[in-house]
């Protein structure tokens, strides 16, 4: 975004500078002070807004509205999603440490809400701002949501509208509180949003873009500041009216006795003191902001430390062979827009979406209509699922693999080693019968390799005990497992699999053996036999191990 600052350092300079430009005051002189205010941020968090602002730009702008007001002003925060909480009561922003639970409680945004019940959001900052305003001053509330009255059921939503439009507007009437709606996107109900600004006398925005919101906050801001009173105190009889202004009468001129006794006025002086102890707070808080913020915040473009990872179409549904994820959200669905377009009618517009935080990738469906899965089990909405390397992700029934390129999939190719240097070096245990994979190809060099432990783990190289030294065997390919008094074999995530009796096996699925079974790990060649069972058609000859 061209014009979002990058880094917290922009955001704390703009702070700083619009808190170091507020009038210094002047001894003898009193200066023309912001009128009091008691406003509430009301901010939808649902899961929607992660699409539209997926860089939390809201929470940046929001802080920056923070500077914008006098020192008599109170600010509070409600965050609303299915359900509604207080982040932030009425206060005053000129103490430091409610300044800092403000710009925490921004923190707390997380757009990780399931559905959108703005009428208790709107509730909710109403009964703080007549619980808990002050008596006589201002008072005004600043929703922003990109949605509409969302709460899974029709008949409530409808419900729920319905007392928005009608009870609580009247309420929010009578206590004189102004209504400063943004509709953000399309998708927002304008038609709700401007019937509340438009009957408790504020004022009606439309942001499409995230770029747009702090255009909009600054003309909040000078809306609630205007110097004539926005709307009188309504009585129970009748709608709110606007006081009139007299002037003041004006100021007799002094007469000539008067002129000669009447000392000449003394220019007012500056104190020396007071600014420079003003501007040392101011900086001294801005240093300590920064330090917090820097500790906390997640960083808004992709990290340095980000490690680079990838999304591989198993089934090619998107026809590109993969997807670099190089952004701290991915959005993944059949919207052109995202960043993984999959253009099927069973994908939804916005499907699931991949973040990158705290050092770790998480996969979290988007209320999407066929789920998402992690490994064959479904994903819940709005529940973050940690990714690991080599894990399968389904979008309905497409699916992918999620690549760490520094972290290989257990049974993922990793490096070569020379087959020579790795000899087995288990015992096997005095119970465990002797069993051999022998070589059909002689691709080891071996003709025999016996199974010397109760868990052999094959592949191309260390930690595997059996090796097959061939660029196309995975670095552990399966295993042979003793357990139970019976062997089995288990594919593990290898890239180009393994078979049985020429059957494809599943990842870790084990499969039992019998004295010879033909196993194939690509497209290599083995024969599993166990010495007290002779398979059908064996000569009956006694076979001797070749190192």
């Amino acid at each position: 975004m061209k014009n979002r600052p990058k880094h917290p350092i922009a955001t704390l300079f703009v702070l700083l500078m619009s808190v170091l430009a507020a009038p210094v005051p002047i001894q003898g002189v009193a200066s023309a002070a912001q009128p009091e205010l008691d406003i509430m941020l009301v901010l939808d968090n649902s899961g929607s807004m992660k699409r539209n602002d997926p860089d939390f730009l809201m929470r940046d702008v929001a802080m920056n509205f923070l500077a914008g007001f006098g020192d008599e002003t109170r600010l509070g925060i409600v965050v609303f999603d299915q359900s509604v909480r207080l982040a932030d009561p009425l206060t005053r922003r000129t103490e430091p440490e409610n300044r800092t639970r403000f710009l925490k409680s921004l923190e707390t945004i997380d757009y990780r809400g399931l559905w959108s019940d703005t009428p208790a959001g709107v509730e909710r900052a109403l009964y703080e701002l007549t619980a808990n305003g002050r008596t006589g001053v201002r008072k005004a509330m600043v929703l922003l949501t990109d949605g509409i009255v969302d709460t899974g059921n029709p008949v409530v939503d409808a419900e729920k509208r319905a007392w928005l439009k009608s009870d609580l507007t009247a309420a929010c009437t009578k206590a004189g509180v102004r209504i400063f709606g943004i509709a953000f996107t399309e998708a927002a109900d304008f038609s709700l949003i401007q019937s509340l600004a438009g009957r408790t006398q504020g004022e009606y925005f439309r942001a499409y873009r995230a770029q747009e919101i702090a255009p909009v906050f600054d003309r909040i801001q000078a809306a609630v500041t205007r110097v004539e009173p926005p709307m009188a105190q309504t009585s129970a009889s009748g709608p709110a009216s606007k006081p009139t202004l007299e002037p003041p009468p004006p100021t007799p001129a002094p007469t000539p006795e008067q002129a000669k006794t009447t000392p000449p006025a003394v220019p007012a002086q500056r104190t020396d003191l007071a600014p420079l102890a003003v501007g040392i707070g101011i900086v001294a808080l801005v240093l300590a902001l920064l330090v917090w913020i820097l500790a906390r915040r997640s960083p808004r473009s992709p990290a340095a430390d980000m490690p680079e990872a990838e999304l591989v179409g198993i089934h090619n549904v998107t026809g590109r062979k993969s997807f670099p994820l190089n952004r701290p959200v991915t959005r993944i669905g059949r919207d052109k827009k995202n960043e993984i377009p999959i253009s099927r009618d069973t994908v939804s517009s916005l499907h699931a979406v991949i973040e990158f935080r705290n050092g770790s990738f998480f996969l979290e469906d988007q209320r999407s209509r066929n789920g998402t899965g992690l490994n064959g089990e479904p994903v819940s909405p709005g529940s973050p699922q940690r990714l690991k390397s080599g894990d399968e992700i389904t979008f309905h029934t497409h699916a992918f693999r999620f690549i760490l390129s520094d972290m290989a999939p257990a049974g993922e190719t990793v490096m070569d080693f020379d087959a020579s240097k790795v000899a087995p070096t288990l015992s096997p245990p005095t119970n465990l019968p002797q069993a051999l994979l022998v070589d059909v190809d002689n691709i080891t060099g071996r003709k025999t390799l016996k199974l010397r432990g109760t868990n052999n783990r094959i592949g191309r190289g260390a930690p595997s005990e059996l090796v097959i030294p061939q660029k196309s065997i995975s670095g552990v390919h399966a295993t042979v497992e003793y357990r139970d008094s019976r062997f089995y074999l288990e594919d593990q995530r290898s890239k180009n699999g393994t078979r049985l009796n020429n059957e494809p096996l599943t990842p870790n699925t084990p499969r039992r053996l019998k004295s010879g079974d033909e196993i194939t790990f690509d497209v290599y060649r083995f024969i599993f036999m166990l010495e007290n069972q002779v398979p059908s058609g064996d000569t009956g000859e006694t076979w001797v191990e070749t190192e």
